[in-house]
C-alpha cells in the first residue's frame, strides 16, 4: 500500500467460535491492488486477496478546465469541466448522480449579465462538463462560481466576453445641430446584436 494510505476502523478483534470479524474497516486513500495482513499470536500470519479501493461520496469540487475567452452569443468552447472529490480528496470517479451549478460570480458582474445555457450537469464518472454556456453581454473579467449541494462555491479564473460582428439595426448616430458653414462632428457607434459596442 502506499506510505499515505490509512485504514480506519478497530484492527482488533476477538474469535467468536474461532472467526474473527471486523465489520468497520474503512480506507482513506483509493487505489490498488491492497491486501490485507492477518496475524495473532502464536499461529502463523496470513494475506488476504487483493482488492481495489475507489472514492467515496461527493463533498467537494475543482474546476480542471477553467473558462475561457469567448464572442457574445458563442457557445463557450471548450466546455468547463469539474471534477468531484470524496472527503479525502480521492476522485469520485463512481459518481453519476451528483449535481454541480454554475452562476455568474457576483463580484465580477457589475453589469448584471446572464448566464445561459444548460448551467447545471450531472456527473458522468465524476466529472461535470458545461459543454453550451452562452453569456450576450460583452465585459472583461467575468467569473464562475460552481456549487455542488450546500458546500461553499469554487469560482473560475477570469475570462472575458468580447462583441460580436456588427449588426446595421443596433448601430446608432449622433448628430448635434450645426452652424453653416462650420464641421458638425458626428458619432457612430458600431454596436452587435445584442448591443454591445465594438470599440477598436
Amino acid at each position: 500500500a502506499p506510505a499515505n494510505a490509512q485504514m480506519l476502523g478497530t484492527k482488533t478483534q476477538n474469535c467468536v467460535n474461532g472467526v474473527a470479524t471486523f465489520n468497520d474497516l474503512s480506507f482513506t486513500l483509493a487505489g490498488g491492488p491492497y491486501a490485507l495482513t492477518v496475524a495473532s499470536a502464536g499461529l502463523t500470519s496470513l494475506t488476504t486477496n487483493n482488492f481495489n479501493v475507489v472514492g467515496g461520496s461527493s463533498s467537494s469540487l475543482t474546476i480542471i478546465r477553467q473558462p475561457s475567452n469567448v464572442v457574445a452569443g458563442a457557445v463557450m468552447a471548450p466546455s468547463v469541466d469539474i471534477q468531484l472529490f470524496d472527503q479525502f480528496g480521492n476522485a469520485s470517479v463512481n459518481d453519476n448522480t451528483s449535481v454541480v451549478g454554475v452562476s455568474l460570480h457576483p463580484q465580477t458582474n457589475p453589469a448584471n449579465a446572464q448566464l445561459m445555457g444548460t448551467t447545471t450537469a450531472t456527473a458522468q464518472a465524476g466529472v461535470c462538463h458545461f459543454a453550451n454556456l452562452i453569456m450576450q453581454t460583452a465585459g472583461q473579467s467575468y467569473q464562475l462560481d460552481a456549487t455542488l449541494g450546500v458546500t461553499a462555491p469554487v469560482t473560475s479564473a477570469g475570462f472575458n466576453v468580447l462583441p460580436g460582428a456588427v449588426d446595421a439595426g443596433h448601430c446608432s448616430a449622433t448628430v448635434p445641430d450645426g452652424i453653416a458653414g462650420q464641421l458638425t462632428p458626428i458619432v457612430i457607434t458600431a454596436r452587435d446584436v445584442y448591443g454591445n459596442a465594438r470599440v477598436s
